[in-house]
């Protein structure tokens, strides 16, 4: 117990960043499109839909296929890419940077920038990065963005939290 309130009086809670700003000003009505129901509902479908167009992708496919796939690609990238700096307009750095999850979000897109400037516009030759496997470990990270599902649906991240105390 005594612990517990030693822990309570270290913690530095950050309540700045969660004031809503004032109205009328665009930094409010940007507060109300990201903490929206209709954008958290849009942000899901994109990344079920991107979800299913990764695995679309299949080794041998011809490339009017593959081009599609990476029309797709691009789409839902500059999607999630929108969606970190509407966020960061609405909260602000620190208030954006405060969440875990902000922060995983911007670490996938991220990764899938660095992928498509590495692997799509060809500035390192292919081979090189396929000899250390690096076009891999990048498209693996545009799975993470399935991850994000977690803070969206409540009941998941409780099963998440769940068995992560139960491992240990």
């Amino acid at each position: 117990y005594y612990d517990f309130l030693m822990q309570i009086k270290d913690a530095d809670p950050h309540y700045f960043i969660w004031l809503r700003p004032n109205k009328g000003t665009i930094k409010y009505y940007l507060r109300d499109l990201v903490d929206s129901n209709l954008f958290t509902s849009i942000i899901v479908a994109c990344i079920f839909l991107n979800f299913i167009s990764m695995i679309m992708n299949y080794e041998g496919s011809n490339g009017t296929y593959e081009y599609s796939l990476d029309i797709a690609n691009y789409f839902f990238t500059l999607v999630f890419i929108v969606e970190c700096i509407l966020k960061i307009l609405a909260y602000g750095f620190r208030g954006y940077y405060h969440s875990a999850w902000n922060r995983f979000d911007f670490f996938v897109a991220l990764a899938s920038i660095s992928e498509a400037i590495l692997v799509d516009f060809e500035f390192i030759s292919r081979s090189f990065l396929q000899s250390f496997q690096v076009i891999r470990v990048l498209r693996v990270l545009r799975v993470l963005r399935f991850l994000r599902l977690v803070k969206i649906i409540k009941g998941l991240g409780r099963i998440i939290q769940t068995l992560y105390w139960s491992l240990s």
